[in-house]
C-alpha cells in the first residue's frame, strides 16, 4: 500500500495577478481546523457555465470550480475561522472548502483559483491568499481543500453587497434597451469611469491596505479603485446583461508598471477594452475602446499564457471605426469635416484616431486654433453652430487627438 503523509507548512509563492503595486497571491499546504461536506458543483451552475474561464478548465477543476462557487454561495452569511500560515500564521475569518477531486500540483491549483476568481468579481470580498491542504503519494503533491480568506466579516459583507446590488440596478436600470452590444458596453463603460477615481494611495501601498480598491465594489460604492478594480467593475456590469467577457493581466509598457482590463466580445469579435486608462483625470476617453491587439501592444503587454485571450483582429466596434472618427489622410478639409459633423451632433468633446504617419501633421493643425476655425467654420454654415474655444489633447503613442470645449 502506498504511504500517505500530510504535508507541512509549504509556503509558495504565486505573483499572479497583479493588478496594481506587486500584489501578490500567496498559498500554503495547512491543516485546517474546519471540516465541510463537499459542496454539491452543479447547484448554481446557469450562473457561471458560460463564463470564459470556466469554459477553458478541465473536467475535473469544473467541478472544483462548481463546488467552490456553491460553498461561497451558500457560506455568505456564516463566518469561519481559518489559518493560513503564509498569511503570517494568523487565524482569520473565510471558509474551507473541501474539493470533489484532488488537485494535481501547484499548478492545477493555481490554475483553479486564477479561473474562479477572473470570472467571479460579485465575490469581492475574498483576500488575496489562499491556503491549500493535501497529502504526497509517491514524491507528487495532492491537494484536497482549498481555504479562502476574507476581507470583511458576514455583517460588513451583507451590507456592502446590498451596496453594490444597489448601484447595479441603478445603472442598468438606465441602461439601453438596445440588442446592439456595443451600445451597451459604451453606456457601462462610460457609468464606471464616470464613477471611479484612481485610487493612488492603493497603487503606492498595497492590497492589505487597501483592499477594497481591487474591486468591484470599491470602484462602484467607494468610487476609488485601482486597474483591478475598475476591470473588476466593468466585467461585474458586463456579466449582469449577459456580454462574454474576462480579465487580461500585463504591463504598460512605458514604466513595466503591472497592469489589469478587459477582454470582450462584443456583436460576435473579440476585442480589448481598458477603462481605468480610458479614465483621465478630468476627462473620459476611448483610446482603448474596443481595440485590436496589434493597437493595444503600441502601449500594453499582455502576460503569456492566459486562458481564454485571443488575438483580436476585428475593427467595427472599435469605438473610431465605429463612429467615423478614424482619419488616414493628411487632408485638413476632411478632418474639419468630421469635427463639424460632430460638433452639428452638440459634442463638446471630439476625439479622432489617426494613421500613424498622419498624426503628426493633424496634430500641427489642431495646434493652430486659426487654422482650424477656417477649415471647419464653412462646414458649420447655417447650422447654428460654431467652433468652441477648446484644450487640446495629445497621445501620441496611440495617434489619438481629442480637442474639448473649454
Amino acid at each position: 500500500m502506498t504511504e500517505l503523509r500530510k504535508i507541512a507548512a509549504l509556503l509558495i509563492i504565486l505573483a499572479m495577478i497583479a493588478g496594481l503595486s506587486g500584489c501578490s497571491f500567496l498559498a500554503s499546504l495547512i491543516p485546517t481546523t474546519q471540516t465541510h461536506d463537499i459542496a454539491d458543483p452543479n447547484t448554481y451552475i446557469d450562473e457561471f457555465k458560460d463564463h470564459r474561464q470556466y469554459i477553458e478548465l478541465e473536467s475535473h477543476l469544473k467541478k472544483c470550480y462548481g463546488t467552490l462557487y456553491t460553498a461561497l454561495t451558500n457560506g455568505f452569511k456564516t463566518d469561519d475561522t481559518v489559518t493560513i500560515p503564509a498569511a503570517d500564521s494568523r487565524s482569520t475569518i473565510g471558509i474551507a472548502v473541501e474539493l470533489p477531486s484532488d488537485l494535481n500540483g501547484e499548478s492545477e491549483a493555481k490554475k483553479l483559483y486564477t479561473a474562479f476568481l477572473y470570472d467571479n468579481p460579485q465575490f469581492f470580498y475574498i483576500n488575496n491568499v489562499y491556503g491549500l491542504e493535501g497529502y504526497e503519494s509517491e514524491g507528487n503533491s495532492y491537494y484536497n481543500k482549498m481555504v479562502l480568506s476574507y476581507t470583511m466579516d458576514a455583517d460588513a459583507r451583507n451590507e456592502a453587497k446590498v451596496k453594490l446590488d444597489a448601484v447595479v440596478d441603478d445603472i442598468l436600470r438606465e441602461a439601453p434597451q438596445t440588442t446592439d452590444e456595443y451600445l451597451s458596453e459604451l453606456y457601462l463603460h462610460d457609468k464606471v469611469a464616470a464613477l471611479c477615481t484612481y485610487d493612488t494611495d492603493a497603487a503606492n501601498t498595497d492590497f492589505r491596505s487597501y483592499p477594497h480598491a481591487y474591486t468591484a465594489y470599491g470602484a462602484l460604492v467607494r468610487g476609488k479603485a485601482v486597474c483591478e478594480g475598475y476591470s473588476r467593475a466593468m466585467q461585474l456590469l458586463l456579466n449582469r446583461i449577459g456580454i462574454a467577457n474576462t480579465l487580461v493581466i500585463g504591463k504598460s509598457l512605458s514604466d513595466g508598471v503591472k497592469h489589469m482590463w478587459n477582454f470582450v466580445s462584443i456583436n460576435g469579435s473579440d476585442y480589448h477594452l481598458d477603462v481605468c486608462w480610458n479614465d483621465s483625470s478630468d476627462i473620459i476617453r476611448h483610446n482603448y475602446f474596443n481595440v485590436t491587439t496589434a493597437q493595444l501592444a503600441l502601449t500594453h503587454q499582455i502576460d503569456d499564457n492566459q486562458a481564454a485571450i485571443a488575438n483580436c483582429t476585428a475593427t467595427k466596434d472599435n469605438y473610431f471605426c465605429r463612429n467615423d472618427l478614424f482619419i488616414d489622410t493628411y487632408s485638413r478639409q476632411t478632418i474639419a469635416q468630421k469635427i463639424a459633423a460632430q460638433i452639428k451632433k452638440g459634442e463638446t468633446q471630439i476625439e479622432l484616431f489617426f494613421a500613424s504617419n498622419k498624426f503628426d501633421s493633424a496634430l500641427l493643425f489642431l495646434k493652430n486654433r486659426r487654422a482650424a476655425e477656417e477649415q471647419i467654420e464653412p462646414h458649420l454654415a447655417g447650422s447654428g453652430y460654431s467652433l468652441w474655444e477648446y484644450i487640446l489633447y495629445s497621445d501620441a503613442d496611440e495617434h489619438i487627438l481629442c480637442i474639448r470645449k473649454k
